[in-house]
């Protein structure tokens, strides 16, 4: 008894604890969001957040209809692990907040791009270290970022820069060589000058994007303007992940290089009952893949045979590429006077609300947005459009063939 006492008191200090730190939390004004709905209950209201995200994802689509876009893509993601990362402004810390969004956009990057591959870059301590290769395998990435996610010392944009541009000076002229920075200093510890640096990825037509954690670093905003990258500061962890999340979709190519084939192999995995040495890691494994050409033993997909130097991908990988080049269109808002014509076409009560095609949930307009396709005219909510935009790229009214009909 006098255990279970001890362990329900010790369990009562935490939450103590817990709510005497609950002052640190980020203030919030949830009542504004607040709005009575047709039934007369209290719901939640966020049509400027939806608006918002709306806006984000059908300039991203009509841009997409207009550009040229790399498909393979070759990025180093660089990380400032310096000594600002203990500050708590972004909570809980930043420390937390690099490592969650960075899992989320390393995973986030490979499902977008799965025929591209990543690199991962620290800078601690005035000096920069590769601690990943460049590869498709997200749990890999991961994996060796919360190993050396250890901070220490000043940050060294200079380092990191030629780091960064060895590590994609033998990529083949047909990628996007693109360098994502998450830099938290508000200076930059340098052995040597750092413009020319810059002018040295400049030269190598290196794309570099630039997110700061602190304040606006005026060298990095130089960095991202002179090689055509993006240069933003995030508010606070949602706007973080926002910022960081948009670079996941492949930025237009700066490269006017001609379109070219490329060859490519299709290996099949195989498994035998004894294990024998790949090529990859010098590791004996029981399956693997076999490269087409030379029969060479890897272990994963997508990655470049390193004995022939055959691009070997499978064929989802390539189909889940395709939508980048064919986007989706931006489905259209519509209106209370276009919900009510909708009610009255179709001998339904309510002009406040209508069906969502995919989900099948009533849609109240005064609550959420509702969208439209312009194909095939069938009525979706906020959540069903995001989710057709960002993942499935196909939307269901037209795949089902409503859009002839219309037609007829």
């Amino acid at each position: 008894q006098s255990t279970w006492g001890n362990r329900i008191s010790l369990a009562m200090e935490d939450d103590d604890r817990e709510k005497q730190y609950a002052w640190e939390q980020t203030y919030k004004r949830t009542w504004d969001t607040l709005h009575e709905g047709a039934g007369g209950a209290l719901v939640n209201v966020h049509l400027s957040d939806q608006r918002a995200k709306k806006q984000r994802l059908s300039s991203s689509a009509n841009i997409a209809q207009t550009i040229r876009r790399g498909m393979i893509r070759f990025t180093v993601l660089v990380l400032d692990l310096s000594s600002t990362l203990h500050q708590t402004d972004l909570k809980p810390s930043r420390l937390v907040a690099v490592l969650n969004t960075a899992t989320a956009f390393i995973k986030e990057y490979f499902d977008q791009n799965p025929i591209s591959q990543l690199s991962i870059v620290i800078t601690r301590n005035s000096v920069a270290e590769r601690i990943t290769e460049l590869s498709g395998n997200p749990k890999h990435q991961i994996q060796k970022l919360k190993e050396f996610l250890r901070t220490g010392g000043e940050a060294s944009l200079y380092n990191a820069l030629e780091v960064a541009r060895r590590t994609l000076s033998m990529i083949p002229p047909y990628g996007n060589r693109e360098i994502l920075c998450i830099w938290s200093s508000l200076h930059t510890t340098d052995p040597e000058n750092i413009l020319d640096a810059i002018q040295d990825v400049k030269k190598d037509s290196i794309r570099c994007s630039v997110i700061g954690l602190s304040a606006e670093v005026h060298i990095c905003k130089h960095l991202a303007t002179v090689t055509g990258g993006s240069f933003s500061v995030c508010l606070d962890e949602e706007h973080f992940k926002d910022l960081l999340l948009r670079h996941a979709s492949p930025p237009p190519s700066q490269t006017r290089a001609p379109s070219s084939l490329i060859q490519m192999g299709f290996p099949n995995k195989k498994a035998f009952p004894c294990p024998t040495i790949c090529v990859c890691h010098s590791d004996f494994r029981v399956g693997g893949y076999f490269c087409p050409r030379c029969r060479s033993k890897l272990c994963e997909l997508p990655t470049e045979c390193r004995v022939c130097g055959l691009t070997l991908i499978s064929s989802p990988h390539l189909a889940r590429s395709f939508h980048h080049l064919f986007p989706l269109a931006a489905f259209h808002e519509i209106n209370e006077a276009a919900i009510a014509d909708h009610a009255v076409a179709n001998n339904t009560t309510g002009a406040d609300s209508v069906p969502c095609y995919a989900c099948l949930q009533m849609i109240d307009i005064k609550c959420s947005l509702c969208v439209e396709c312009p194909r095939c005219l069938q009525k979706f909510c906020f959540d069903c459009d995001a989710f057709i935009h960002e993942s499935l790229h196909n939307c269901p009214g037209c795949e089902n063939g409503l859009f002839r009909l219309q037609n007829t």
